[in-house]
């Protein structure tokens, strides 16, 4: 194949990929509805939220205030004197 030719035809397969990208395509817009969720109380569970929850804490357990989705939160002694935190967090179902 002649020198000259072989250029244009790698010209060609470089420039002609380029041309047949540049297809500008138009703007388009997006309306997405917002999300509702529901906001999360912090100084515990709201009121009558876990009516059917009761325990009896077991011995050497300190209970600790309940926060966020927690509906009851306690500390223990662990192995080797560690400190162990169990919380209570009710699913649905």
């Amino acid at each position: 194949m002649h020198p000259r030719l072989r250029r244009l035809l790698l010209l060609l397969s470089a420039v002609l990929p380029v041309i047949a990208g540049c297809k500008k395509g138009e703007i388009e817009v997006y309306r997405v509805p917002k999300e509702v969720v529901m906001p999360m109380t912090m100084g515990g569970p709201a009121a009558g939220a876990h009516p059917n929850i009761d325990w009896t804490v077991p011995k050497g357990w300190a209970e600790q205030p309940a926060s966020g989705m927690r509906a009851g939160s306690f500390l223990a002694k662990g192995r080797e004197g560690t400190t162990v935190e169990i919380t209570v967090v009710p699913l649905a179902g």
